[in-house]
């Protein structure tokens, strides 16, 4: 079933922000995705520091980095989690925070690992260490970055400081007919664990069900495969 974290039990702590974005430009791999998941947890707060954080061009190589699946991964051990951003580059980490917590899309995401490679490479090979299938697909260089992703970042932040809410970035990304925003909230909705203020029962069945249900007949094969999950599952809400 669907697991959705509503944010009673999870107060906003904006002086935590700062421990966070330096936690975040580490390089052992648990303390960067605690870093993530707190930052995310506090919603509004730390956006404002994920988007100043994008203006150090450090490269900070992770460790510790078990069976994550990112673009700078070594090792493939045929399974493992997958993050699509070249997670090395403190400015694009700080975008991955940051669209994974706004669900917008600004150009950080790689799309250099397809899922379905890895998946044909485990089917051939099993479950053992080697190196990391080459990459089949595209991602942003530094450049692009720099000069595209961060300021398309900076313009969209600029524009809606004032009203932005988590829940009302859900609504709006659901319909915003862009795939990759799309399968963000989808994925967000099925497996999530971080809080999202005003998200509960009656305002999932209210403001995102009807519109999940509409995705069931879209043209993406992967977004009628997870509405459809979605829809199947239903929701409650989990108890913290």
């Amino acid at each position: 079933m669907a697991t959705l974290v509503t944010s009673s039990a999870h107060a906003q702590q904006p002086g935590d922000v700062d421990v966070w974005i330096k936690q975040l430009s580490t390089s052992d791999w648990s303390q960067v995705r605690q870093a993530k998941d707190k930052l995310e947890s506090l919603e509004i707060s730390p956006v404002s520091a994920l988007i100043q954080l994008m203006g150090d061009d450090r490269r900070v190589a992770l460790t510790n980095t078990a069976d994550l699946i990112y673009p700078g991964a070594k090792t493939f051990y045929g399974h493992g989690y997958l993050v699509n951003y070249d997670l090395d580059s403190i400015p694009v980490r700080a975008g991955w925070v940051l669209e994974e917590l706004t669900f917008q899309d600004f150009g950080f995401r790689a799309n250099s690992l397809e899922e379905k490679n890895l998946i044909e490479d485990t089917a051939k090979n099993g479950f053992k260490e080697r190196p990391l299938p080459s990459a089949t697909g595209s991602q942003p260089s530094e450049d692009f970055v720099i000069k595209h992703a961060v300021p398309a970042a900076r313009s969209w932040w600029k524009n809606s400081e004032k009203n932005w809410t988590r829940f009302a970035a859900l609504e709006e990304a659901l319909s915003s007919h862009q795939e990759s925003r799309q399968l963000s909230v989808l994925e967000f909705l099925r497996y999530g664990n971080t809080p999202c203020k005003s998200l509960d029962k009656q305002s999932y069945a209210d403001k995102l069900l009807p519109i999940i249900r509409d995705l069931v007949k879209s043209d993406s094969e992967s977004i009628r495969i997870q509405a459809g999950h979605l829809i199947k599952d239903g929701f409650y809400r989990k108890a913290k």
